[in-house]
């Protein structure tokens, strides 16, 4: 009797990570919601890091003069849904942390010091894509603050946006652009209104820098702290990188 064992390594199994990124640096730094607007230049740098499924987005802005902290968010996104058409993605900010510097007296001399508002932050985005070009969708975002040591941090919020983009809109041969704008609806404890927003970026041929504008403009203010109108123009340094982790599978 003759026994023979065959060995084969021909099958490979690969997963494949990414890791992209921006930093923005802009003449104001302003938030959607008016309380949370910086008023002065800063700099936002975007992350993320994950598979087609998972991703960590962490957030960081910072004042431009000084580098001061201003919002730090600690994003998970876990898309629910990725269609070629349909996209239903849940978030999670563990935390999000807002910078609120104030000042105070003591002793007869005014000194200046710093709130952090803790908050975690729930997310949901539903879009549905219509071509390569034209995008729809609903985004919903609730924060919940961990604790409460500034009085006026609020209790309570949430907002409601119907977003749109239109993507790859060619202006010529070396120059596109890409516009989002939304419709907005806030809450923040007793105060809502009714704000409209949108971002502009254009993109040049083999050049990494690109240039974006940001602008919102509220239809019903609502009692909100802060300005009915706000703008930003800046410029970007975009990255995105692809990597390949390769297992073979052996068979005997």
């Amino acid at each position: 009797m003759i026994t023979s064992i065959g060995l084969s390594q021909n099958d490979i199994e690969s997963k494949e990570f990414n890791l992209s990124g921006n930093i923005n640096v802009s003449n104001n730094g302003f938030s959607l919601i008016p309380l949370f607007s910086l008023g002065e230049p800063a700099t936002v740098i975007d992350l993320s890091f994950g598979n087609d499924r998972l991703s960590f987005d962490p957030s960081f802005s910072f004042e431009l003069n000084g580098l001061k902290p201003w919002i730090l968010d600690f994003r998970w996104n876990y898309k629910i849904i990725k269609q070629e058409k349909y996209l239903v993605n849940l978030g999670l900010f563990l935390p999000g942390l807002f910078f609120r510097n104030t000042t105070f007296e003591k002793n007869g001399d005014q000194l200046e010091g710093v709130f952090i508002w803790r908050s975690i932050v729930s997310t949901l985005n539903l879009s549905y894509s219509f071509s390569d070009k034209f995008s729809l969708g609903i985004f919903y975002f609730r924060p919940f603050p961990i604790e409460q040591i500034d009085p006026n941090q609020p209790r309570r919020g949430s907002v409601l946006s119907i977003k749109s983009s239109l993507r790859n809109l060619k202006i010529s041969e070396s120059i596109k652009i890409n516009w989002n704008p939304e419709l907005y609806f806030p809450k923040i404890d007793e105060k809502s209104g009714i704000f409209v927003a949108q971002n502009i970026l254009i993109e040049f041929k083999n050049f990494p820098l690109s240039i974006s504008s940001n602008m919102n403009k509220a239809i019903d203010f609502g009692n909100f702290t802060g300005k009915e109108f706000d703008w930003n123009v800046g410029i970007n340094y975009s990255f995105n990188n692809t990597f390949v982790k390769k297992k073979k599978n052996q068979d005997f």
